[in-house]
């Protein structure tokens, strides 16, 4: 059976716009024959043939005899449409039933069809087609653009037949770009994977990184673009790469100020974090911002300037700029302010307007500044605005808004100042949140907390949890001001609020990572400790530590040695009764006493707070051990010393009260003082009689820039009535690292005198025996060098001394000392070190040096706490 070609007679009609042709078995072949040959024959020729075909006819000439019509009287025939495509266009609204993509070899149809206005089941445009055709165009990715409409009963299939570009980038990366990330570089492109590789954007999008680095201050930054071939990949593809090289950062050269005609440049200079400096480019880090352009950097200067102004009288002041001229190398900026400084004001009348809780007389006492005082901003709100608030808040009023409206008056140069207060719903304390805890429970924050649920709202106790919850020392700051951070947000009643306390917890494992110090008695010390600081989340501290020297390793014979264990509970079976017990063995020979000390002790310590005095504590301590001196097994040195070795059981109970904060973690405190007297007696299982007082006081004032003063005094008396007087492990010794740090470590002490050797006719040395009384002073300023790192400088001063049974205080029985005691003077660096304590290197110089005993100088590294 063979198949013709059979026309679907609708053709004719010219309803349908679809020709569809099919192949089907013709069963009367002849008769299809004869149709095709009379369809061909009438139906084909060209309007020229069908004429001519006729003038020969009436010759009776056959047609096969006719000439062969010429081109130039012959136009062309159009093209038959294509298979199942309509030669006219689709009607406006019609159904949309498909949209086909064809001829993507790299793209993804999805995201293709994605581009288009034109969808499934959307309506035909012919203006929306346009649309979508220019961009398509517009992405840049296509070289050809072809659209195929199919209309069929009402229905419309959209074909879009697309040629890709030659050349597509498969990934664009970075190398070298060390000040930016990839996060801020990659929006500045606009090729990417996926994307048609054009030259022209290349440059474009190289010129914008450019861009961005020298608005970061980077003016040397140069781009080098590489690419890579992918190879046997179909259609091309290319791998991008930018190679950065950012070079060093813009230093500024100079800087211009216009228009500052009544404040002094230097006034102003000296407010610039980034000014010039002859600091060289490799130290530039390590001064912050000293010296280095960057944006940033200049809108905290802008800033500095106009606070200047106001805190100044300058309230309408403007600064403009600055204005950046970049050198012809790229190395340096000049920078230029313009500022318009305005009139100078002073304070005029004051008025207080809204809801008022006290008399407006009481209200006008606490407006720190006087009718003629030039206006400053910064004390308006310090010495006035923040204490009325916190005045509302601690009644309750927790929204309180205090809205201070000036009112220049330029004819007079006065400022009058209206206080508007609305002071809200008084609010009570519906619930406490605590988020960001993992580790540490819940109930061990919430203690920490003094607001309760219910309770009357107020910003002074929020202020005070937030440093309690800090000081528990298990948490990073996530409040720059108070160490953890609390939102005060509305509760489900208008007169309820949640404090909702943020904390972060830091690592409060204490690997075995061993730390050093340096001391000139025994050289090298290590120290190796192991344990937590919140035990099981409880807020617990376990911990055990060893400590020995260089000289015990190398030597083989002990010179000192420590193993310690404390456990350290704050909130006793969630009271607040404060218990540590710690234990320790020692062994400890100073090379200038000519005996070794040896102890193993057990201690125990509780403390409370006193009722009503939130600032003070209560301890009671006790102590049981066993100590010893010994001679190291010399007989000779052991007959010299009859009577002061031996061996002693320890007992004695120590009564304290502390007042103040001694919470160091969350910074120097205003003052800190300790009172306690301990007792030793038989009766209480010691081998001896101990009578002993203690006093210390510390002090701390805060100076401007971050400095700090720090001050303290500590003063001891003890007394024994046993024969031999207070045993040696007990008296005091001055001297090392930890007190006066131009001194050999315990150098300082009262001498008994004692034969050379076992000769009689020898001569006497003299025996550091220790004293029952002691003095001690430090002074302390110190300066912040680099405040990224906490860095900083110290420059102390020490004084003390420790003074025999028969001396007065300030009256040294063996030298002619100023008051009676030794003073020294240095400075020193510290560096916080995570987990490590504070990382302290101190060279002290001995001002009332002793010749042969000490050294003109004298330098102690250390890892641990300060001396306070």
């Amino acid at each position: 059976m063979e198949a013709c070609t059979q026309v679907d007679p609708r053709a004719f009609v010219g309803q349908p716009h679809i020709v569809e042709e099919s192949l089907s078995p013709c069963k009367r072949q002849p008769l299809c024959l004869l149709i095709a040959f009379v369809l061909l024959f009438f139906v084909s020729p060209t309007p020229t043939i069908a004429a001519s075909t006729k003038k020969n006819t009436t010759k009776g000439t056959p047609a096969s005899s006719t000439s062969q019509p010429t081109s130039q009287h012959t136009p062309k025939r159009p093209p038959p449409p294509p298979p199942n495509v309509s030669t006219s266009e689709p009607p406006e609204g019609a159904l949309i039933t498909k949209v086909v993509i064809k001829g993507l070899q790299f793209l993804d149809k999805e995201k293709v069809k994605k581009m288009l206005f034109n969808q499934q089941s959307g309506s035909y445009s012919k203006k929306i087609l346009r649309w979508d055709i220019n961009r398509l165009k517009r992405t840049g990715y296509f070289s050809s653009i072809k659209v195929q409409k199919i209309y069929d009963a009402g229905l419309v299939t959209l074909v879009f037949i697309l040629r890709e570009q030659g050349t597509w980038i498969r990934g664009v990366y970075f190398k070298g770009n060390k000040l930016l990330g990839e996060e801020h570089l990659r929006p500045r492109l606009a090729l990417r994977a996926g994307t048609p590789f054009r030259r022209e954007q290349v440059e474009k999008d190289a010129q914008s990184i450019i861009k961005l680095y020298h608005s970061q201050g980077y003016f040397r930054t140069r781009i080098t673009v590489k690419g890579s071939w992918l190879k046997n990949v179909q259609p091309k593809q290319l791998i991008l790469w930018f190679i950065i090289k950012e070079g060093k950062p813009a230093r500024i050269r100079r800087i211009h100020l216009r228009g500052n005609t009544q404040v002094k440049r230097s006034n102003l200079i000296k407010l610039l974090d980034s000014r010039p400096t002859n600091i060289p480019d490799g130290l530039l880090g390590l001064f912050g911002s000293r010296g280095i352009y960057h944006p940033s950097f200049v809108a905290r200067d802008r800033y500095f300037m106009s606070n200047y102004y106001y805190d100044h009288g300058f309230m309408n002041h403007r600064i403009k700029g600055p204005r950046i001229e970049v050198s012809k190398d790229r190395r340096f900026v000049d920078l230029t302010y313009t500022i318009q400084e305005g009139m100078k004001y002073v304070y005029g009348v004051s008025a207080f307007m809204g809801d008022l809780i006290i008399p407006r007389d009481k209200l006008r006492k606490m407006i720190k500044y006087e009718t003629g005082d030039v206006f400053n901003r910064t004390q308006l709100y310090q010495k006035t605005i923040y204490p009325i608030l916190r005045l509302y808040q601690d009644a309750g009023y927790a929204f309180v808004r205090l809205k201070p409206v000036p009112q220049p008056n330029a004819m007079m140069g006065t400022v009058n100042i209206q206080y508007y207060i609305n002071k809200g719903p008084l609010v009570t304390v519906e619930k406490v949140e605590i988020k960001g805890n993992k580790e540490t429970k819940d109930h061990v924050i919430r203690r920490a907390v003094t607001l309760k649920p219910g309770d009357r709202y107020s910003a002074t106790k929020v202020a005070y949890s937030q440093r309690r919850i800090f000081a528990l020392g298990m948490f990073l700051p996530t409040d720059q001001r108070m160490g953890v951070k609390v939102d005060v947000v509305r509760g489900s009643k208008p007169n309820t609020v949640v404090l909702r306390f943020t904390v972060r917890e830091k690592l409060t494992l204490v690997l075995p990572v061993p730390s050093f110090s340096y001391l000139p008695d025994f050289e090298w010390v290590f120290a190796l400790p192991i344990g937590t600081t919140n035990f099981m989340g409880l807020g617990q501290t376990l911990m055990v530590r060893g400590l020995v020297t260089s000289r015990d390793l190398l030597e083989g014979a002990p010179k000192y040695w420590n193993i310690f264990f404390y456990f350290i509970d704050p909130h006793f079976l969630g009271s607040d009764l404060y218990l540590s017990l710690s234990a320790y063995r020692t062994y400890f020979e100073p090379l200038i006493a000519g005996f070794a000390r040896s102890r193993l002790e057990t201690k125990l310590n509780l403390s409370h707070p006193v009722p009503g005095w939130k600032w003070a504590r209560m301890r009671l301590h006790w102590r049981v051990g066993q100590a010893e001196i010994s001679t190291g097994g010399e007989q000779d040195r052991s007959r010299r010393i009859a009577g002061y070795e031996g061996s002693w059981f320890i007992s004695s109970i120590q009564l304290g009260l502390d007042i103040g904060s001694r919470t160091f973690r969350v910074g120097p405190f205003r003052m800190w003082s300790s009172f306690q007297f301990e007792h030793a007696a038989p009766y209480l299982g010691a081998d001896y009689t101990l009578y002993k007082l203690e006093a210390t006081t510390r002090w701390y004032y805060h100076l401007p820039n971050q400095w700090i003063v720090r001050a303290a005094a500590i003063v001891g008396w003890m007394y024994s009535p046993d024969i031999y007087g207070t045993p040696t492990f007990e008296r005091y010794f001055l001297g090392g690292t930890y007190n006066l740090r131009g001194f050999p470590l315990e150098s300082l002490s009262p001498t008994r005198k004692i034969p050379a050797s076992s000769d009689p006719a020898s001569s006497t040395r003299s025996l550091f025996w220790g004293g029952n009384k002691k003095i001690q002073l430090h002074f302390e300023l110190q300066i912040p060098l680099i405040k990224s790192m906490r860095l900083s400088a110290t420059i102390f001063f020490d004084a003390g001394n420790v003074y025999d049974n028969d001396a007065l205080f300030f009256q040294d029985g063996e030298r002619d000392l100023p008051l009676g005691m030794y003073m020294n003077a240095g400075v020193g660096i510290r560096l916080p070190l995570p987990g490590q304590g504070l990382f302290r290197l101190e060279c002290g110089v001995p001002i009332t040096r002793r010749e042969g005993l000490d050294s003109a100088f004298l330098c102690n590294l250390a890892i641990g706490d300060p001396i306070f």
